[in-house]
Formats: C-alpha cells, structure tokens, sequence
C-alpha cells in the first residue's frame, strides 16, 4: 500500500529532475548582472560572468569531508548547503546557471533600484567577482552571499536580508549566555530541513580566512 513517504520520495525525485532540466535563456543576463534566486528561507545571489557561469558565495558542507572535485562541483543542495551554514564552511565557486538557479526563476539586477549608490561597470563587477573565488569562513548575519555580491557591483558589504534578522536581536533575553550568531542558525536549520534526514552535523572548526579586509 502506498504511503504518505512513498509519495514524498517519488514528488523528491520528480522535483530534482525538473530541476536538472529546467532551462535559462543566456541572452537575458550581461557580464557583472547581479542575479537572484530563491533558497530556502533566504534568497540566494550571484554574479553572472557569461557563458551561463554565475559565480556566488555559498555554504557546503562537502568540501569539509573531500577535496575530489568530481564530487565538491555538483550541484550544492539544500541539504549540502544548511550544513554549510552551521559548519561556517563556505566557497566563491563558479556554477553553470542550472545549478545556480537550483531550478528557481532568476531575477536580474533588482537591487539596483534598492541602493542609492550607482553600480560599477559590468567589467568590473565580473572581475572583483573572479578576484574571490576559494574557500571562506561564512556567517549567516555577518558574511553571506548577499554581502559578496554587494561588494562586487556597489563597492559597499552590506546584506539587506540580514539587517531585518538583526533588528530581532532586541529580543534577546538579558544575560543570555548564548551566541546569537549561533541561535539564528540553529533556528535556521529547524524551519528548513528535515532533521530526520540528518544522520549527523559534524562541527568543523571556522576556518580563519575571510574576504573582508584581506581582499578589498
């Protein structure tokens, strides 16, 4: 007899497909074009280089446990991509705009009427974009995608996602002894995924490298 989990295997298996096949027209997106998807509870944001190349900030979990390539550059899944972000393991890594897009629409460069500043030019922001790509610590609050790609095209880190989870930071209960860095992702992680689906989290330590000042 069929189950209510038979049914949510074969929709998981149907929806990894589509999002395998689904296609984007390249034409649409210039060099330096800001990009957004949806992921999880945030959205997620990418620089276009050309050619279907996107290159984003992203949390995985992966390259913590393998350094073979042929595994590190499949596509980051949800999964792959919330342990990331309780690890704070995180890379710039160039994807194809299939598996940037991870089967979501793609908007372009909506942003731009959100900011005071004008955008550096398209050359530009594809190429502070290449300068970043490797491996860095990642902080859901502090250091996201939303601040790479804020750099390369404006100049200027800054997330707007994450300045609305901060304003909750007055609700912090007085002499907590906790980290709120640390409660957000935790609270993450139990909107978003399955935990019957983890069999375990490995903590890694934070790795010291970021590309704040070292990199601007």
């Amino acid at each position: 007899a069929s189950t209510p989990l038979t049914f949510l295997i074969i929709f998981y298996y149907i929806f990894s497909w589509y999002r395998r096949k689904k296609t984007y027209d390249i034409s649409l997106y210039k060099r330096g074009d800001l990009l957004e998807v949806s992921r999880t509870l945030f959205k997620h944001f990418g620089i276009y280089l050309g050619e279907g190349r996107v290159a984003h900030f992203i949390p995985d979990i992966l390259p913590v446990f393998t350094k073979e390539k042929s595994i590190t550059e499949q596509m980051v899944t949800n999964e792959r991509l919330i342990l990331g972000v309780l690890a704070k393991a995180a890379s710039v890594r160039v994807d194809s705009l299939v598996d940037f897009a991870y089967g979501d629409c793609i908007q372009v460069n909506k942003i731009d009427s959100m900011v005071s500043v004008q955008p550096l030019n398209g050359e530009e922001v594809a190429r502070r974009s290449e300068k970043l790509i490797g491996s860095f610590s990642y902080s859901l609050l502090w250091h996201n995608c939303e601040h790479y790609v804020m750099y390369c095209r404006y100049g200027v880190a800054f997330s707007f996602q994450t300045f609305q989870v901060r304003k909750l930071k007055r609700w912090r209960p007085n002499n907590s002894n906790y980290e709120y860095d640390s409660l957000v992702h935790f609270e993450f992680l139990i909107c978003v995924v399955n935990v019957s689906k983890l069999r375990f989290i490995y903590l890694y330590a934070k790795k010291k490298s970021k590309y704040s000042e070292n990199c601007l």
